[in-house]
């Protein structure tokens, strides 16, 4: 642990920073040598900005790590110490007993393992999932800091659907991802070629292939993306490979996220376990994109809250209770339209805390994070009124919209209730775009997604979630959290919804353009732990009792996982 005498706390800080400077050194030197046109043994070519970067994201991480490892220390040696029987039990436990008392695991082995696979069996080139070549675009960007460069076949990644300059399909607005063989190999041929022949790229400063910064809130949610084509790059793989490695770095990144969060629940594990290991989100997480980001770490900090309400009555330190605030802003940081959340922490009770200050100082921080992303949500449009997404309707006109909207706003209401109906239609939570099951852009050849797969994943993780409860529970089973839930849910879609008729839809439309299904996904881990959390429920704990529980979840979950990547890759 961090040494409590004055002197050693400065050998301690200066120890970290040290290991923090070598760190950062080392980074650079990757940068580097991955770098198609640069050497770390020109000095001309190492950046000072960039290592500034690698040394503020390396201090706090070599922080955590040398705490973390010093906390591991002090249990191994209080485990020695322990009586052998006690220690005896942990080590013969059955597969069983700890698939019942830990399925984090079992659901993060099936997490990685499919997740991977999809890296692979996606075809490699950015455009297999919404927006894909955008998103790689500033992956690329970040994974360098600065002076990005761009091969033959990254430019051509980064700059247009997969669909415009392969004409793999001509004149059909549908990508080659359907199992032809053909198809791909045009893709393949044409990414080979600009990677041998095409001039390299070098934007400078923090500019991305298309001119954009990406120095922006919503592009934290590429990072993983970003460190694996770093990967790639220092490894001198092929174009392929290096999209291989940021995809794989995604998968890494959503499982141990969602492992991480089940880890700090007490029960409910099971619930946000079938979850994790919906098809839509393990495909995504094999996909350059921040829907996983964000879906991820709002689920980790809605499982450290509830965590803390599970622990009873005992007090918490102020560091414990605001555990969920920094993953909520930085998953929230991609779509701030969902800080209205943040309202529900707002019911932890003063009574868990061990001073009046504390309880006070916990409440402001949560508003001062509500204030943060409500700035980066409504800065664009201050700074920008005029324009809109360059993919929504030509008649966008954010501050007429705006306008729009203040000067009716009970018919914008109806505007919102309209896309809600829309958007939550069962034809289109079933058939077009389905919740649990959806593959961007990727179906087998004459096989449509499965409905019924759709459908038992949602009755599953809806079961799991009601049964999934112990008198730990209780706490949390109030009509006071379930009323702040409903209030933070329905504001967090309203605003969603308000985002996208502001950029992306023409001014006075009846409806609002560009909101998929998708922008649920965030929504669910909070809304399940919270509204389907019944106080009748708890006091029988289930949980504890129902040794079938998690099993059905575990391998039922696992099941339909499969049979999802069946029908959309048409793999056995």
């Amino acid at each position: 642990m961090e040494p409590n005498s004055r002197s050693n706390r400065c050998v301690w800080w200066a120890i970290t920073g040290l290991w923090s400077l070598l760190v950062c050194v080392l980074l650079e030197v990757g940068t580097l040598i991955g770098a198609p046109a640069s050497s770390p043994f020109v000095l001309a070519e190492w950046r000072p900005t960039r290592m500034l970067v690698f040394f503020v994201l390396a201090l706090p991480l070599v922080c955590w790590a040398r705490r973390r490892l010093a906390e591991l220390r002090e249990e191994r040696e209080r485990r020695r110490q322990l009586p052998s029987g006690e220690d005896a039990d942990s080590r013969h436990a059955t597969p069983g007993t700890l698939l019942w008392r830990s399925p984090e695991y079992a659901f993060l082995a099936m997490s990685l393992c499919s997740g991977i696979l999809c890296a692979f069996l996606l075809p490699a080139y950015a455009s297999s999932s919404w927006d894909g070549f955008t998103h790689f675009d500033y992956a690329n960007a970040i994974s360098y800091v600065v002076d990005a460069q761009y091969t033959g076949a990254d430019a051509l990644m980064a700059s247009s659907n997969a669909f415009v300059w392969s004409q793999a399909i001509e004149g059909q607005n549908v990508f080659p991802t359907k199992n032809d063989a053909a198809a791909r190999e045009v893709v393949y041929d044409t990414l080979e070629d600009a990677e041998e022949n095409d001039a390299l790229v070098v934007c400078e400063g923090t500019s991305a292939f298309t001119g954009d910064t990406w120095i922006s809130a919503s592009h934290v949610g590429n990072i993983p993306n970003a460190v694996g084509l770093w990967v790639g790059r220092l490894l001198h793989l092929g174009f392929d490979g290096r999209y291989l490695m940021g995809r794989i770095a995604g998968v890494l990144f959503y499982s141990l996220t969602m492992f991480l969060a089940m880890r700090r629940l007490k029960s409910g594990k099971l619930a946000l376990g079938v979850f994790s290991l919906f098809p839509t989100l393990v495909i995504l997480s094999a996909s350059y994109t921040y829907d996983t980001w964000s879906v991820s770490l709002i689920a980790y900090a809605f499982a450290a809250f509830v965590g803390n309400c599970q622990k009873g009555e005992c007090e918490l330190t102020l560091r414990e209770a605001c555990a969920p605030l920094i993953p909520f802003v930085l998953g929230a940081l991609v779509r701030a339209v969902y800080f209205p959340l943040l309202v529900v922490l707002l019911e932890l009770p003063a009574k868990r805390f061990s001073s009046r200050r504390d309880s006070v100082l916990y409440r402001a921080l949560v508003v001062l994070a509500a204030v943060a992303l409500l700035a980066s949500f409504g800065i664009r449009f201050l700074v920008a009124p005029g324009g809109g997404d360059p993919q929504g309707s030509a008649d966008v006109s954010q501050g007429n919209q705006v306008g729009f909207i203040l000067a009716d706003p009970i018919r914008y209401v109806g505007v919102m209730l309209v896309t809600t109906g829309h958007v939550l239609a069962p034809d289109r939570l079933v058939a077009f775009e389905p919740l649990a099951f959806s593959a961007p852009y990727v179906v087998a050849p004459s096989v449509p997604q499965s409905p019924a797969i759709n459908g038992l994943l949602l009755g599953l993780v809806l079961v799991v979630c009601v049964l999934d409860r112990t008198q730990d529970d209780l706490a949390l089973a109030r009509p006071l959290v379930k009323a702040l839930a409903v209030l933070g849910l329905v504001c967090g879609w309203g605003l969603a919804i308000t985002g996208l008729y502001v950029s992306f839809t023409a001014v006075g439309a009846p409806l609002a353009e560009g909101v998929q299904v998708r922008y649920l996904l965030a929504l669910l881990p909070p809304a399940g732990m919270l509204l389907l959390d019944f106080a009748a429920v708890a006091r029988r704990g289930p949980g504890e009792k129902l040794r079938w529980l998690a099993p059905v979840a575990v391998l039922g979950s696992c099941a339909l996982l499969v049979a999802a990547l069946v029908v959309t890759f048409g793999v056995a």
